[in-house]
C-alpha cells in the first residue's frame, strides 16, 4: 500500500513589525492643538490621537486615521481664522489710533500756538504796563518839576499880592487916620506904618521927620509937617502903584503856570488810569496764558498717552504676526507635512519587494493546490479503508481492488505531477523576477 502524503505545510506568518517611532513633525500638531478653542477634553483627545492619526502614510490610513486627520486640520484651521481675526482686529486697533493720534497731534497743535500766542500777548501786556509805568513816573516828575516852577514863578507875585492887600489896608485906615490928624491913637496909627516904611527909600531928613510929624494932630502941624506926611503919603501911593503894576505883569506868567500844573495833573491822573488799565490787562493775559498751557499740557499728556498706546499696539501686531508666522511655518508646515507623507521605500526595500512578492505568491499557490488536492486525498483514504476491509474475502475481490488502487496509484502520480509542474513554474517566475530587479539595481 502506498505511503500517505503528508499535508502541505501551512504558510508562516510574517513576522510583526516594530511599532515605528513618533515622527517628530507630530510634536509641532500637538502644540498647536494647544491653541485651540476647542474644549479641554476634545483637545486632550485630539492631542492623544496625533501620533495614531499619523501613523500610516497617507495612502494606507483606515477611514478612522483620515477622519481623525481632517478634524485636527479643522482645529488647526480655526486656530489660522482665529490669528487672522486677531490681527484684524489689532490692525483696526492701530488705525484708530493712527486715526487719533492725527487729530491729537492736530490739536496738540493747536494748543501750542494757542500757547504761544498767550505768551506773546502776556509779553506784549508786560511791556505795555511797563511803559506805562514809565509813563507815570515821567508824568509825576514833570508834575513835580511843574509845580516847583509854579511855586516859584508864584513866590514874588503871591508876595506881592500879600503886601497890596495889607499896603491897601494899611492905607485905608492907618494912612488916612495919620493923614487926617483926628484920632488920638496916632502913634498906634504910625506903628502900623512903620513895616512899610522900613521898605520905602526916603531921604533921611524925610525918614527922620515922619515920626515927629506924623503923631501930631492936624491942628497942631506945621506947613513942614504937612510936606513931610504928603510926601510919605505919595511914597506909600507910589508903592500900591508899584506893587499893582507888578501883579498885572506877573499875571499872565501865573496863569500860565497853573495852567501847565493843571495839564501835568491831568496827563498824571491818564497815567494812573492808563496804568490801572495795563496792569487789569496783563492779569487777564496771564491768566489766559496759563489756561493756554494747561490746555496745552493736556494735550501733550493725551498725545504721550496716543503714543505709548501706539507703541503698545505696533508690538502687539508685531508679536502676533511674529506668532502667526511661526504657527504658519512650523506647526502648519509639520501638519501638512504628515497629513501628505507618502511611502517612501529605501533601495533594499525596492530590491527585497519582488522576492518577498514571489514568495507570497508561491504560497498563495500552494495553498491553492492543497485546497484542490483535499478532495483527493479524501479518496483516496476512502478506498484503502474499503481495500482493507475487503481484502478477507474473495480473490475476486481482490483483483478488483487491485485495478481500483492501480487507477487510484495513477491518478495520484498524475496529481503529484501536476503540482510539481505548478511549483516549478512558481520557481521559474521568481527566479526570472529576481534577475529583473538584479538587472535594474545594476541599471
Amino acid at each position: 500500500m502506498p505511503a500517505k502524503r503528508s499535508a502541505a505545510k501551512a504558510p508562516t506568518a510574517a513576522p510583526a513589525q516594530k511599532r515605528a517611532k513618533m515622527d517628530p513633525s507630530c510634536k509641532g500638531v500637538i502644540e498647536a492643538l494647544t491653541l485651540t478653542d476647542l474644549p479641554l477634553d476634545v483637545k486632550s483627545m485630539l492631542q492623544t490621537a496625533v501620533p495614531k492619526a499619523f501613523e500610516l502614510v497617507k495612502e494606507e490610513r483606515h477611514y478612522s486615521q483620515s477622519a481623525m486627520v481632517e478634524m485636527i486640520g479643522t482645529a488647526l484651521e480655526g486656530v489660522v481664522a482665529k490669528y487672522i481675526e486677531d490681527l484684524s482686529a489689532i490692525s483696526k486697533q492701530v488705525e484708530a489710533n493712527d486715526q487719533q493720534r492725527q487729530a491729537l497731534t492736530a490739536e496738540q497743535e493747536k494748543k501750542e500756538a494757542a500757547e504761544a500766542e498767550a505768551a506773546e500777548a502776556s509779553n506784549a501786556a508786560k511791556l505795555v504796563l511797563k511803559e506805562t509805568l514809565e509813563a507815570l513816573v515821567d508824568a509825576k516828575a514833570s508834575l513835580l518839576e511843574s509845580r516847583e516852577a509854579q511855586s516859584t514863578g508864584d513866590r514874588d507875585i503871591n508876595k506881592a499880592k500879600e503886601d497890596k492887600a495889607a499896603l491897601e489896608a494899611v492905607m485905608s485906615d492907618s494912612l488916612t487916620a495919620i493923614v487926617e490928624g483926628s484920632v488920638d491913637d496916632l502913634a498906634d496909627h504910625f506903628e502900623k506904618l512903620t513895616p512899610f516904611l522900613e521898605a520905602m527909600t526916603l531921604e533921611d531928613s524925610l525918614r527922620g521927620s515922619l515920626p515927629t510929624s506924623c503923631l501930631k494932630k492936624a491942628d497942631s502941624r506945621r506947613t513942614f509937617d504937612t510936606m513931610v506926611i504928603q510926601q510919605a503919603r505919595t511914597c506909600f501911593e507910589e508903592l500900591l502903584t508899584s506893587l499893582r503894576s507888578k501883579l498885572d505883569d506877573g499875571e499872565p506868567g501865573m496863569q500860565e503856570r497853573a495852567a501847565l500844573v493843571a495839564a501835568k495833573e491831568s496827563e498824571t491822573l491818564e497815567a494812573e488810569r492808563n496804568v490801572e488799565e495795563a496792569t487789569k490787562k496783563l492779569a487777564e493775559a496771564e491768566a489766559r496764558c496759563q489756561e493756554a498751557a494747561s490746555n496745552s499740557s493736556t494735550a501733550k499728556a493725551a498725545m504721550q498717552e496716543c503714543m505709548a498706546k501706539h507703541d503698545e499696539l505696533q508690538q502687539a501686531l508685531e508679536g502676533k504676526t511674529a506668532e502667526f508666522e511661526h504657527f504658519k511655518s512650523y506647526n502648519v508646515t509639520c501638519f501638512e507635512t504628515l497629513k501628505e507623507k507618502t511611502a517612501v521605500k529605501t533601495v533594499e526595500e525596492v530590491e527585497a519587494q519582488p522576492t518577498a512578492q514571489v514568495a507570497v505568491n508561491m504560497e498563495n499557490k500552494a495553498a491553492d493546490i492543497e485546497a484542490e488536492m483535499a478532495p483527493l486525498h479524501a479518496d483516496i483514504a476512502t478506498v484503502e479503508c474499503t481495500a482493507v476491509a475487503q481484502e478477507a474475502t474473495t480473490t475476486t475481490t481482490t483483483a478488483s481492488k487491485t485495478e481500483t488502487e492501480t487507477k487510484i496509484t495513477a491518478a495520484a502520480v498524475a496529481q503529484e505531477a501536476t503540482v510539481s509542474k505548478t511549483v516549478a513554474e512558481v520557481q521559474s517566475t521568481s527566479t526570472n523576477m529576481m534577475v529583473e530587479t538584479a538587472v535594474s539595481g545594476g541599471a
